[in-house]
């Protein structure tokens, strides 16, 4: 479901990218969106709305939706697919838009503080190990007043189906965290969208619900983030293969492999006018 977006702001904020229209909007302009879409009321009992989608569009996604057909059409269904990478923020700057870059991270950190001011609960699942505990307990001393919990859903496959026989739907796990307002997934891609997908319908008391991949890990403090002047300049990605030499692969698909299909795009384009 796209949100309804007035003209002028889709002029200068949107593009498109591999047949996905990307939101190229800064915090201001979500929270807007997250109004108004609060405003769309069910029309009655019977009539529950689905929470508000996020999705923290990166090179890295991209990439693998353009490989990946049925993982495309899932974050096509997002209400909201935002910049999240200086290179998808570069293409939509060659696309003639104005997007704004907000990186997943500061995206999740202003949810968490529109949280507390409203008075919202939180609800996170996912991460490695002990990482969503650890970033729980972080988050709880910096918001002492917010109300957050963790979900427990188990091991979950790249298509977002739960490894154990014993299925566990999220309307199936005693409240208060069986429907939070904010809903964070930390599976990582494909895995959050496709979770997020299959239970959206479990979802339907919950305002907000977006996956934050390693987000948790700054959360959690197994991770910190790349100084200033990488966040300024869009190199958080040598950062991260400077202190996380393994993730190469998947620094190589973003940072290489993703301008590339981005240039056969624009040559087929070129080619077939």
């Amino acid at each position: 479901m796209e949100p309804s977006t007035p003209t002028s702001m889709t002029s200068r904020s949107t593009f498109n990218c591999f047949g996905l229209v990307i939101h190229g909007y800064g915090w201001d302009e979500i929270k807007s969106r997250l109004i108004e879409f609060g405003l769309q009321k069910p029309r009655n009992e019977f009539q529950k709305q689905k929470p508000f989608w996020i999705v923290t569009a990166n090179p890295e996604i991209l990439h693998y939706s353009k490989q990946n057909p049925w993982y495309w059409e899932i974050i096509r269904h997002a209400d909201l697919r935002t910049v999240d990478g200086f290179g998808l923020q570069t293409v939509g700057f060659l696309s003639g838009a104005q997007p704004k870059r907000i990186t997943g991270v500061s995206l999740a950190e202003s949810i968490l503080q529109h949280a507390v001011k409203n008075n919202w609960t939180v609800g996170i699942t996912g991460g490695r190990g002990e990482s969503a505990d650890r970033a729980v307990w972080n988050i709880r001393q910096r918001y002492p007043e917010l109300k957050i919990s963790i979900i427990p859903i188990g091991e979950i496959t790249p298509l977002g189906n739960r490894v154990q026989d014993d299925q566990i739907q999220i309307h199936q796990i005693p409240k208060p965290v069986s429907c939070p307002d904010v809903v964070f997934v930390a599976l990582g891609h494909p895995k959050q969208e496709a979770w997020i997908e299959k239970h959206l319908n479990d979802m339907q008391n919950s305002k907000i619900v977006m996956g934050v991949g390693g987000t948790i890990d700054f959360w959690s403090g197994t991770a910190k983030r790349a100084p200033k002047i990488f966040q300024i300049l869009g190199l958080e990605w040598t950062w991260r293969l400077i202190i996380e030499p393994w993730r190469w692969k998947r620094i190589f698909n973003a940072v290489i492999l993703f301008p590339y299909e981005i240039l056969k795009e624009a040559i087929k384009k070129t080619t077939h006018r």
